[in-house]
């Protein structure tokens, strides 16, 4: 109904990544509108895991749904994002060599016990091995984060461009847990048309996984951004704690359910739930 009289458009354009969020929001559209007016486009890049590309193609197939493959390497090559990175990185480590090694970027695990959430470290690997990590000054975090975050925007640009060409609606892959802690980029992931899994835990996206009969690989995988050439996952990158006890406090928070609770349900010291709750609460 949104798409076709509040939107008055014919049908919805939805980047696939092979993750869990874009496979559930692609099975709910179809549900909702049928595959003939759902259209998916994946959209690799060198750094992407390669994992992402067959596993978002499956989950089209599976789904009938339509959809194109636009490998975005050289418009990141225009834009000299790989450029910069490089350059960036040479200046953390001066013996990087884009051909050699992969990076990936990480806060320290266990939000439940350390008392500061911004603390980001970079490592650098090769052959899957660490041979470098360094903690970020904030001045080198921001500047990594700027230039990885033009991959998103350059997505979205793409979406919208087959969107209006079919006058469709973009439709995002934002659940409640990345909205609330602000992870997602703004006019990236986050300047979409509808959100749909926008009242859901990420924990809840994984249940309707289940309910919906997505791919067993997808929901078995662990959730990352995928910008970094080595694998990284979300909970590294991000929540810094397994994503159930993540979701439990924050549904604490938003609701104004009892810590003390909470904390024998997950079995974890009360002070340090009450640490963790106000420490997200600075970022909500």
């Amino acid at each position: 109904e949104q798409t076709t009289h509040k939107f008055r458009r014919k049908g919805i354009v939805i980047g696939v990544s092979g993750g869990i969020d874009s496979a559930v929001a692609l099975s709910l559209a179809v549900k909702a509108v049928g595959n003939n007016k759902v259209f998916a486009v994946l959209l690799p890049e060198k750094e992407s895991d390669k994992k992402s590309l067959p596993f978002g193609k499956n989950l089209c197939k599976l789904r009938e749904v339509p959809y194109d493959t636009i490998n975005i390497t050289d418009k990141l090559q225009a834009l000299e994002v790989y450029k910069e990175k490089s350059s960036l990185l040479s200046k953390i480590y001066p013996s990087f060599s884009e051909s050699k090694h992969s990076t990936s970027l990480f806060f320290p695990p266990n939000l439940l016990k350390k008392n500061l959430i911004y603390a980001p470290l970079i490592s650098f690997y090769e052959q899957s091995k660490v041979v470098f990590s360094k903690r970020l000054t904030a001045v080198e975090y921001l500047a990594l984060i700027s230039i990885q975050n033009l991959k998103q925007r350059l997505r979205m640009m793409l979406l919208y461009k087959e969107a209006e060409r079919r006058n469709y609606l973009v439709l995002g892959t934002t659940n409640k847990t990345e909205l609330e802690l602000g992870q997602f980029v703004k006019y990236g992931d986050g300047g979409v048309d509808l959100e749909p899994l926008s009242c859901l835990f990420k924990t809840q996206v994984f249940q309707l996984a289940q309910h919906l009969s997505v791919p067993k690989e997808i929901i078995e995988r662990p959730p990352t951004p995928d910008t970094w050439s080595h694998f990284t996952s979300d909970q590294d990158f991000y929540w810094r704690m397994p994503i159930e006890e993540l979701d439990s406090i924050l549904y604490a928070i938003l609701f104004g359910k009892d810590l003390t609770s909470l904390s024998k349900k997950l079995n974890k010291p009360e002070n340090s739930i009450k640490k963790a709750a106000d420490q997200l609460k600075n970022v909500m």
